[in-house]
């Protein structure tokens, strides 16, 4: 962890089996690494684990102690298979929040400010 004068170290987590089969690539990985770089946080590692709730616990108990910050990416999704929200309400003892009442609402949200959106494909 970080001291004073010291800079903040994070840590990147993707869970998704899909990444693990080769079926999506991990560009969140690069996108969050450069963009932390850029505010002047170190990303001391990038881990993908599967969406196992026992592989993520694991990893988020590892990788907390030793980062100031763990970023976590993949397994959020609307589906039943996404249970990320579920073990880090466990590892913090506390209930998980219910789940969004409208896919609508998701499927509309917006970037925070500054983070920008990955261009669009180009016209053929």
């Amino acid at each position: 962890m970080s001291s004073p004068g010291k800079r903040t170290r994070a840590a990147l987590l993707a869970m998704g089996d899909e990444v693990l089969r080769g079926e999506v690539a991990n560009t969140n990985a690069a996108f969050i690494s450069e963009r932390l770089f850029e505010i002047g946080i170190e990303v001391g590692e990038q881990l993908v684990v599967s969406d196992d709730p026992t592989d993520i616990r694991t990893a988020l108990t590892r990788l907390r102690p030793t980062f100031d910050v763990v970023i976590c990416t993949g397994g959020l999704g609307p589906t039943e298979d996404d249970l990320t929200v579920d073990v880090v309400a466990y590892l913090l003892g506390v209930d998980a929040p219910a789940p969004p009442r409208s896919r609508h609402a998701l499927e509309h949200l917006s970037p925070p400010p500054g983070l920008g959106q990955p261009p669009p494909p180009p016209r053929a």
